[in-house]
């Protein structure tokens, strides 16, 4: 029996935003925007998004192979650079969940979900 390759294995590290200053983070948004999608491109990034409350705060995934690495990537998200946020970095061990996809080939869409 053939075995299938394996990828280097990659930890998964929640980035957590926290607003500092409101009008940073508004200037700095779309190059914000631009390098996480540049990243999830990449592998870097495997989910990302704002969170509910007062400030527009946000979570990230970032797949790396150590923290270090994890560190260095968010120090060069637009919005930590700026001084706009925040962040912390915490280990995510995933015990539990699941992914649905569905692809739509004759349209090339897709429907996470």
């Amino acid at each position: 029996m053939t075995e299938m390759p394996t990828k280097n294995p990659k930890i998964l590290y929640a980035m957590l935003r926290h607003t500092k200053d409101g009008g940073k983070l508004h200037e700095h948004l779309s190059e914000h925007l631009e390098w996480m999608h540049g990243n999830e491109k990449d592998g870097r990034v495997f989910m990302s998004g704002p969170t509910d409350g007062s400030e527009l705060n946000g979570l990230t995934i970032i797949e790396a192979a150590s923290r270090e690495v994890a560190d260095e990537l968010a120090q060069q998200d637009p919005l930590i650079r700026s001084g706009a946020v925040t962040y912390s970095l915490h280990t995510w061990n995933v015990n539990e969940g699941r992914i649905a996809l569905t692809l739509y080939l004759s349209n090339q869409s897709a429907l996470l979900g």
